[in-house]
């Protein structure tokens, strides 16, 4: 028993056992497991954290993938602009010139340029473009506002005109001349004419002025609710023409 009295405790180890042992018994309450399906349990949701860690670095690698898309998305967009305000330019140009023809010598035209709020991507790029137009040296503003039927057929006929290069195969003109009369009516139809040297035109038209430079005139005729076309001979052409 004397030697019981002589063993040396350490006092604060034993404590830490103590502590220790309380701990796993709280942890045994808490989750209703023994020892062994604790260490078990642990092993899992430590795997679990490791997993979780993978995911979080997955989304930062995302997420800088995505900055760095965006970044080149509005990098290529201003280059894109650039383009888009360097061709204006030169259809501007021409726009002007075939509408002095077409008695539209004060035609003028600008872009209204903005920046898209939404930071989706979009195929046309980041920024919006609008087309504003002034025929008689008004404030520029969107086509469909300012200009008068007349004025927006001219401006079709311009722009067919321009990309007619571009174009392949028939172009066709619908109520081109609406609008329209007089020496403009004239002017119209020599304009079409010049354009049919070089690819086949489908113009269809209710004025002389246009139809007299056709090389061949189609006639429609109705009759008790009935559409007929039949092509003219060159007596015929010029009876109609002057009817």
């Amino acid at each position: 028993s004397e030697q019981l009295y002589n063993i040396d405790i350490d006092e604060s180890y034993l404590a830490q056992q103590e502590a220790r042992y309380s701990e796993l018994r709280r942890m045994k309450r808490k989750y209703q497991r023994e020892l062994p399906e604790l260490q078990a349990y642990q092993e899992e949701i430590s795997l679990q954290l490791e997993r979780s860690k993978g995911l979080d670095e997955e989304r930062q690698r995302i997420a800088d993938e995505r900055l760095k898309n965006r970044d080149a998305y509005l990098k290529t967009s201003h280059e894109l602009l650039e383009i888009q305000k360097k061709s204006f330019k030169s259809l501007k140009a021409e726009l002007q010139k075939i509408l002095k023809g077409l008695e539209l010598p004060d035609a003028d035209f600008a872009l209204e340029i903005g920046e898209r709020e939404d930071e989706k991507f979009f195929d046309y790029g980041h920024y919006t473009i609008s087309f504003l137009a002034s025929m008689n040296r008004g404030p520029l503003r969107p086509m469909s506002h300012v200009l008068s039927g007349g004025e927006m057929s001219r401006l079709m006929l311009a722009i067919k005109v321009v990309f007619s290069q571009e174009e392949q195969g028939t172009m066709v003109f619908d109520e081109i001349d609406t609008g329209i009369s007089g020496k403009v009516a004239h002017e119209v139809g020599k304009t079409i004419g010049e354009l049919s040297k070089k690819q086949q035109i489908i113009a269809i038209s209710h004025l002389p002025q246009v139809v007299a430079f056709s090389d061949s005139h189609f006639y429609l005729e109705k009759e008790k609710g009935t559409s007929r076309v039949r092509k003219l001979d060159e007596d015929e052409h010029v009876e109609v023409l002057a009817t």
